[in-house]
């Protein structure tokens, strides 16, 4: 993990593979996305068993789904404030869609996560449409998310290599 902006986007940093950066929103987010990943496998194989009863069931599938679902919005607004305020409106912004995308598909999952929950009278789902829906729209909403960090990537490149005053170009020179 390196610390780099425009001024010292040129100067050799030594990488940290770990690092304490609670002040840091972006760190926040992805040290928060990190165990709702977890969760989320963990539900994803417990739900690969057969026989289970419905105690068994909502205490290995649906309780580290919700958990899950919970970090994840927990997550996606880390990375909204990380961005400036919470309310701001920047559609001309990638990082801004790629946030937003992001908690939308938390919402979806959290409703998903709460429409799976097993009924001990029934042994049925709250709702299977909303739960499988849920699910659809959240991957969706995070597979697009990812899909514009590809041109987000380019972008933060192409400013970065783009000498902005005759005294960036002189150092790009040097530098090169």
């Amino acid at each position: 993990m390196t610390e780099v902006d425009a001024d010292s986007q040129h100067t050799r940093a030594p990488v940290r593979f770990r690092a304490w950066l609670p002040h840091d929103r972006n760190w926040l987010a992805a040290i928060t996305q990190f165990p709702g990943t977890i969760f989320f496998n963990v539900s994803t194989f417990a739900a690969l068993l057969h026989n289970a009863t419905t105690h068994q069931e909502d205490r290995r599938v649906w309780r580290p789904d919700f958990y899950g679902s919970t970090l994840f919005l927990v997550a996606s607004l880390f990375a909204i404030l990380a961005l400036g305020r919470l309310l701001s409106f920047r559609p001309r912004s990638l990082s801004w869609w790629i946030a937003w995308l992001n908690m939308i598909g938390s919402i979806f999952f959290m409703a998903s996560a709460i429409a799976s929950f097993v009924l001990p009278s029934t042994g049925e789902l709250i709702n299977n449409p909303v739960s499988v829906g849920g699910t659809l729209l959240g991957a969706v909403c995070f597979l697009l998310g990812a899909i514009l960090l590809f041109p987000a990537w380019r972008r933060a490149v192409q400013a970065a290599t783009k000498p902005r005053t005759p005294e960036d170009r002189q150092h790009q020179r040097r530098t090169q």
